[in-house]
């Protein structure tokens, strides 16, 4: 029986994106620069069709190509991937045995760099990349040009009648679109007419901030809403109600950075009427507000810019609730990090060194630790 050779060395890119973003471009790209420097690669390409692997060109909407091995199932790939430096995963949303893959090659020292859709045609999860996020140690959203209003684009939209979640196809099928224009018409035509606010104008957007503790999330909240008051917007931050570790009426960094900020429980939507007079609203700690994907989308729809930061994983490198859900949601998404304490290197995980088992602890360096992939494995802590 093979012996499994965990070195826990390698790590994992996310690229993600809509439709016509250039997410296959860039995993070319970055594959590319390995094979300059002499790594060996290998790229995996989703192909609904084939059960078994099946080698053979595959070109990008730009016209980049390079030989890939097509297939259905990722973990056929397994003993392909062994002899490789470098794995390149592409459509990674569609392989249900993504998340554990992936984790198994970085733990054997494998770079394994995935490029997929974060949502479907409904702006909905990709599981399969959702559940990646806490595990990777970047990741990149990348956007398209709008088809309509050449803005930028985060979202796919469907030009087809076709309901399935999974459909492959290009411009025959598929546009890259804005949010007010993925609001227009077809599918979602109905969600708009039942709406029964009138302020619905689809034209602000969501920022979301992820990152581990200590990699600088509030430091960054903070910094672009400062940004918005000196351009005169009106300005307002909300705040967890439990975290007081430092003052109850500011949002607070680790380095003492402050911005005045409004306590919230559990629900945001308990300040829905307030929010209205404001043009930008902060929301710190997101991932410990029950309502916090409805709450944003609901004020982006509206006209308002939300920025939002939060911790993409649990202590267990887990998606945090459905706080997640709004990568789809987001017209921008950043992966912060911060330096491991036992490593010195990149750190994008949060180890709890407190014997606490439940998800929510909230606390600084007298709980947590910024660790690299090394040192979240490392048993001697």
């Amino acid at each position: 029986m093979e012996v499994e050779n965990f070195t826990y060395d390698g790590r994992i890119e996310l690229i993600v994106g809509p439709m016509f973003s250039g997410k296959s471009n860039e995993l070319l790209r970055r594959m590319r620069r390995f094979e300059i420097s002499g790594k060996k690669t290998l790229l995996i390409k989703y192909s609904e069709e084939n059960k078994e692997p099946i080698e053979k060109e595959f070109c990008t909407h730009d016209g980049l190509c390079k030989n890939a091995f097509w297939i259905d199932q990722i973990f056929i790939m397994e003993k392909n991937a062994k002899q490789v430096d470098v794995v390149g995963v592409d459509d990674g949303q569609f392989f249900p045995d993504l998340d554990d893959f992936a984790e198994k090659m970085a733990n054997q020292g494998k770079i394994v760099i995935v490029a997929g859709l974060d949502a479907t045609f409904e702006r909905k999860p990709f599981d399969s990349i959702v559940s990646l996020i806490p595990k990777s140690e970047k990741l990149d959203k990348l956007l398209a040009v709008c088809a309509v209003s050449e803005k930028d684009a985060a979202f796919s939209k469907r030009r087809t009648n076709e309901t399935q979640e999974k459909v492959l196809g290009g411009t025959d099928k598929y546009l890259a679109v804005s949010r007010q224009q993925w609001f227009q018409k077809g599918k979602s035509e109905k969600e708009v007419d039942e709406k029964k606010e009138a302020d619905l104008n689809f034209q602000g957007e969501i920022q979301l901030i992820l990152g581990p503790m200590f990699g600088g999330k509030t430091s960054e909240l903070i910094r672009r809403m400062r940004r918005y008051r000196i351009a005169q917007k009106k300005c307002l931050m909300l705040k967890y109600n439990k975290d007081t570790r430092y003052t109850k009426q500011f949002c607070t960094t680790h380095d003492h950075v402050t911005f005045e900020a409004m306590q919230c429980g559990s629900y945001l939507s308990a300040v829905k009427e307030i929010v209205a007079d404001y043009d930008v609203i902060g929301v710190d700690e997101g991932q410990f507000f029950l309502d916090v994907v409805q709450f944003v989308e609901d004020l982006a729809n509206k006209g308002k810019i939300v920025v939002v930061a939060g911790l993409d994983g649990t202590f267990e490198r887990k998606p945090f609730g459905n706080f997640l859900n709004l990568v789809p949601l987001a017209e921008s998404v950043c992966k912060l990090n911060a330096v491991c304490v036992k490593t010195f290197k990149e750190a994008p995980f949060t180890r709890r060194i407190s014997e606490e088992k439940e998800i929510e602890v909230i606390g600084g360096i007298d709980k947590y630790a910024a660790v690299s992939r090394k040192a979240f494995f490392q048993k001697d802590f």
